[in-house]
C-alpha cells in the first residue's frame, strides 16, 4: 500500500465539492498510516480509480438518450499517481450507487471545477469502463465541457464515493428520485433485482419535469417485469403524456400523501432512499419524518 499522492492546492476548485479532494487526501493518509502501522506490508493498488488521485479515462462512446440528455461511456487509460505500484490485474471497482468526480476546465478562463456523476448499468461495459447519464444545460459549465469532448478525449476522474450499503434483510425499500437523481437509484435497484436471493420489495416514486425527462424510462419499464419492482412517475408538466402498458404516470406533482400512504401501508421494516437536488431531498425528508421513525438515506 503506497501513500496517497498529495493534491496541489490548485486541485481544490473552491466549488464546495463534497467530498473535497483535500479532505479525501487527509482521510486516505490516515488510513495509509494506520495500515502501515498494523502490518507494514506493501500492497499493490489494482483499482483503476482512486478517491484522492486522478485517473485518465477516454471517452469511447456518446449516444443521445432524450432530447436534452446523453449517455457517455468512458474507459480507463492511465493513472496519474506514479508512486503507486500498479498490478497487472487492474479493473474498475465500485459499488452500486457510488459516484465519481469529473474534473472540467473552462475554455475561456482555464478555471477548473468538478461535478459528481453516478455510473449506471447501461449497455455493454468491460471491467475498466463505465457509463453515466448526463443532462446537458445551455449555460452549464460542465455541460459546455462535455459538449466539446470528442471520441478519444482524455478526462480526469477520481472516486468512488458514497457509503450506501445494500441491506437485503429489509423487507421494503421506497425510492424517491428527481430528474437525473434516478442514476444511483437505478444502479441499486438493478443490482438488487439481479440477485436471485433478493426478497425485498422495491417501489420507486419518480418526479420528472415532463415526458422528455423521464430518464432511463425503458430500463425502468424492463425492471417492472420483475415481481418485486414497481414504479410511479409524477410529471410537473403533464402535456402530451402517454403511459406504456400498465405504466403508472400521474399528471401532477408528487405530494406528501403519496409517500406517507406508502409508508403507512408497509409497516416498520422499511428504508427510504432519496436522490435529487438538496431542496428536493430536504422537502421529501420532512414529509417522511412526519410518518414516523424511518431509515432515510440521502444521496
Amino acid at each position: 500500500m503506497e501513500p496517497p499522492d498529495k493534491p496541489a492546492d490548485s486541485d481544490c476548485c473552491n466549488s464546495g465539492c463534497n467530498p473535497c479532494i483535500l479532505d479525501v487526501y487527509e482521510e486516505q493518509l490516515k488510513n495509509y498510516n494506520l495500515k502501515k502501522y498494523q502490518d507494514g506490508n506493501s500492497q499493490q493498488y489494482d483499482n483503476c480509480i482512486h478517491p484522492s488521485s486522478y485517473s485518465v479515462f477516454k471517452l469511447v462512446n456518446r449516444e443521445k438518450h432524450t432530447p436534452n440528455s446523453y449517455i457517455f461511456k468512458f474507459e480507463y487509460f492511465s493513472f496519474l499517481n506514479k508512486n503507486y505500484n500498479r498490478s497487472n490485474k487492474e479493473k474498475l471497482n465500485y459499488a452500486p450507487g457510488q459516484h465519481f468526480m469529473l474534473k472540467g476546465r473552462e475554455s475561456s478562463s482555464g478555471k477548473e471545477f468538478t461535478r459528481a456523476y453516478t455510473p449506471i448499468p447501461y449497455g455493454e461495459n468491460n471491467d475498466k469502463s463505465f457509463t453515466i447519464l448526463v443532462r446537458l444545460y445551455d449555460e452549464g459549465k460542465m455541460s459546455s465541457y462535455l459538449k466539446n469532448l470528442q471520441i478519444g478525449s482524455e478526462t480526469l476522474w477520481r472516486g468512488p464515493y458514497c457509503n450506501f450499503t445494500i441491506d437485503y434483510t429489509i423487507k421494503n425499500i421506497l425510492f424517491i428520485a428527481q430528474g437525473t437523481g434516478i442514476a444511483p437509484i437505478f444502479s441499486i435497484a438493478k443490482e438488487m433485482i439481479s440477485n436471485d436471493f433478493c426478497e425485498t420489495f422495491l417501489h420507486l416514486l419518480y418526479c420528472c419535469r415532463n415526458m422528455n425527462e423521464i430518464f432511463l424510462r425503458n430500463e425502468l419499464y424492463e425492471l417492472k417485469s420483475y415481481w418485486n419492482f414497481t414504479y410511479e412517475v409524477f410529471l410537473k408538466d403533464p402535456m402530451n403524456f402517454s403511459p406504456k402498458y400498465e405504466e403508472i404516470i400521474h399528471d401532477r406533482k408528487l405530494v406528501e400523501k403519496d409517500s406517507i400512504q406508502f409508508i403507512k401501508n408497509k409497516g416498520n421494516n422499511l428504508q427510504v432512499v432519496i436522490s435529487g437536488s438538496t431542496e428536493f431531498e430536504n422537502c421529501i425528508s420532512s414529509y417522511i419524518t412526519t410518518a414516523g421513525d424511518q431509515k432515510i438515506f440521502l444521496f
